[in-house]
């Protein structure tokens, strides 16, 4: 059983059942849940999943409860998370076909389509290192402190700046910044990899980015072909971290984050090849 199959669910259940958001309202009723709540998609309770440990669980369910009071008190979005599987027939391509995670409807009737993705990776990542401009400008990087980057203005210091502003100058290159990781000053790429880089090691020809936008917007086309409006695209991350072997006995969940959310720009191209819809359906499992 996969984690995220197991973290969809607790999201689903947390976000759409009305018993387990009953006992997350309180420290008694969360001590319920992690002890004798048992889970469909792995068979095992949550005590078992998170072994033994219930701090991470609690502070999940805690940062859920802050999401779900944001999306339903200050945006006043009406939450589902019923598993629909919408189905639509596309010219030039044929049926098409996806389930949505969650789906809020706004005052106006709009729909937001709410997806959950969990990674042991954050989707806020630090700007990687520049690994051959660290090296060129060890002696220069080597004068900077820990106190350089961590100043009370919140900046880098006027030494750091310096030092920042002779690399881009020697190198033409406004797209570096530097920052303390690991205990050294490293040049870095401005970029975020979750929205600029794919992660080739699995196989990814685009970025984890790109690929959500592709997807969601095959979900929000197929809504629209029932005449709905859909507003926008996000989805909900949690960073997990767990033993490889998940499911082994003993083995489980070390801690589960909820992250911020990650907003979505439908994607052109998935537009493009979708054009044009021939007919439709969809099915509430």
């Amino acid at each position: 059983m996969k984690v995220g199959n197991v973290v969809d669910e607790l999201l689903r259940n947390f976000f759409g059942s009305f018993e387990f958001a009953d006992y997350a309202q309180t420290e008694e009723g969360i001590e319920k849940l992690f002890n004798g709540w048992t889970t469909e998609s792995d068979g095992r309770a949550y005590k078992e999943i998170f072994k033994g440990n219930i701090e991470p669980f609690k502070n999940l369910i805690h940062d859920l409860q802050n999401q779900y009071d944001y999306y339903t008190k200050t945006l006043k979005w009406k939450l589902s998370t019923l598993p629909f599987t919408w189905r639509a027939k596309f010219n030039e391509l044929g049926w098409v076909a996806g389930q949505t995670d969650m789906i809020g409807v706004d005052k106006e009737g709009k729909v937001h389509i709410i997806d959950f993705k969990t990674s042991k990776y954050t989707f806020w990542n630090a700007y990687p290192p520049n690994i051959q401009l660290t090296s060129t400008y060890q002696s220069d990087l080597g004068i900077l402190t820990e106190d350089d980057f961590y100043t009370d203005s919140g900046r880098l210091s006027r030494k750091a700046r310096n030092v920042l502003r002779a690399i881009k100058n020697d190198n033409k290159n406004s797209k570096i910044d530097l920052e303390w990781q690991n205990g050294r000053a490293v040049v870095v790429n401005k970029i975020r990899p979750f929205v600029s880089l794919p992660n080739v090691q699995y196989g990814q020809q685009l970025s984890s980015y790109e690929d959500y936008s592709n997807q969601l917007t095959a979900y929000a086309e197929m809504i629209k072909a029932e005449g709905f409006d859909v507003a926008s695209i996000e989805i909900l991350p949690i960073k997990v971290q767990y033993d490889y072997e998940f499911t082994e006995a003993g083995n489980g969940l070390n801690s589960a984050t909820l992250e911020p959310r990650v907003f979505l720009t439908f994607s052109s191209k998935m537009l493009n090849i979708l054009d044009g819809i021939e007919s439709r359906d969809y099915q509430a499992l």
